[in-house]
């Protein structure tokens, strides 16, 4: 007896098959054009959204925009200005001085017996100085200076008379050393009715090895950690030692002297803190930029803004004052280390600027 085939025909399954992929097909292609609307609408809503700011919208391009010019401008900083090699610039060139008097700005030049017969490859050997290596430093806690009323100008100088000294830089790169004891002996004379003390330079040089290299170079910092943890010694004792110049005494001719140590030293932020605890205690110390009419400045508002013949390192000074003229501009009054003859009587006015 024949068997009946009840397998599905043939065709059949092809077309049951055909029907399957065209579903598929059509679910797919409905799915994908549901993702493409609600994408296009998510981007309208985004774009709208993105309208309400402006800062949101571009903060990324602002941001990389603001990073190249600053690139730029440190480019520019230190690559205009005289393209002559520094040995072939004389500091107190003639041509120089009367171009930029005869420009008429805010302050004038003048030859500065100082670096008479110096040329810049040699200058730029006194500012081999910096404020420190160290990643941190020491901010300083200003809740005691917030009750100080502060003047609408202050000097130092004219406020303690009988505190005014001079120091002479050596013609190397000592800055570093000098300005925080020349600070030093000016607040000793203010704690101390008037009282001179003279730190030794020679005592710092030659023991202060660790991480300063005397006047070849140093960091600010390292050497007022160097005072915090041994103290100055007075310029009279220490030459009255049994030394061998350049190096550091024994423990037992030390001890001859007395020590006058630091209670703590920090780094101060904002114009009014930096103003208040000048007022309070005394000159402060600072780092300034060396550019060649800085060294020959003569007296005016020292315009930072003039950029060219900007030499690489630091001078570290001394910060006694500020003043101010009757539109309202205001300026810091910095004390160098360069002879009374330098500047206004050895100090720089330098605008204040308020970032």
């Amino acid at each position: 007896m024949d068997r009946e085939d009840k397998s599905p025909d043939r065709n059949d399954m092809k077309e049951r098959s055909r029907r399957l992929e065209e579903d598929k097909r059509r679910t797919k292609d409905e799915t994908d054009a549901k993702k493409k609307d609600m994408k296009g609408k998510l981007q309208k809503s985004l774009s709208r959204r993105s309208q309400k700011s402006f800062w949101n919208r571009y903060q990324d391009h602002i941001g990389y925009a603001a990073l190249g010019a600053f690139v730029l401008f440190v480019i520019w900083l230190s690559y205009s200005g005289d393209k002559r090699k520094l040995t072939d610039i004389i500091v107190n060139e003639d041509t120089h001085i009367q171009a930029h008097n005869e420009a008429k700005r805010d302050y004038t030049v003048k030859m500065q017996s100082f670096f008479q017969g110096m040329n810049m490859a040699q200058a730029k050997d006194l500012f081999r100085n910096s404020l420190t290596h160290k990643k941190t430093q020491p901010k300083c806690n200003t809740t005691n200076l917030q009750d100080v009323v502060l003047p609408e100008t202050y000097n130092f100088y004219k406020q303690h008379p009988n505190c005014k000294h001079e120091d002479i830089q050596p013609k190397n790169s000592a800055s570093y050393a000098l300005a925080h004891a020349s600070a030093y002996r000016n607040r000793f004379c203010v704690f101390n009715m008037g009282e001179d003390f003279t730190p030794s330079l020679d005592y710092l040089f030659a023991c202060d090895t660790k991480e300063n290299r005397a006047g070849k170079s140093g960091y600010v910092l390292s050497s007022l950690d160097f005072v915090n943890d041994n103290g100055h010694i007075s310029e009279k004792c220490y030459n009255s030692l049994d030394t061998q110049e350049g190096k550091c005494p024994s423990k037992d001719e030390l001890d001859k002297c007395k020590r006058f140590k630091l209670n703590s030293y920090c780094v101060l932020e904002g114009v009014q803190d930096i103003k208040r605890e000048m007022f309070k205690n005394g000159p402060v110390v600072s780092m300034i930029q060396p550019f060649r009419n800085l060294l020959i400045y003569e007296k005016g508002l020292f315009d930072i803004d003039d950029h060219a013949n900007k030499l690489d390192g630091f001078q570290a000074v001394k910060v006694v004052g500020w003043d101010r003229d009757s539109k309202g501009t205001e300026w810091w009054l910095v004390e160098n280390f360069w002879g009374r003859t330098w500047g206004e009587e050895g100090i720089v006015r330098v605008k204040i600027c308020l970032l």
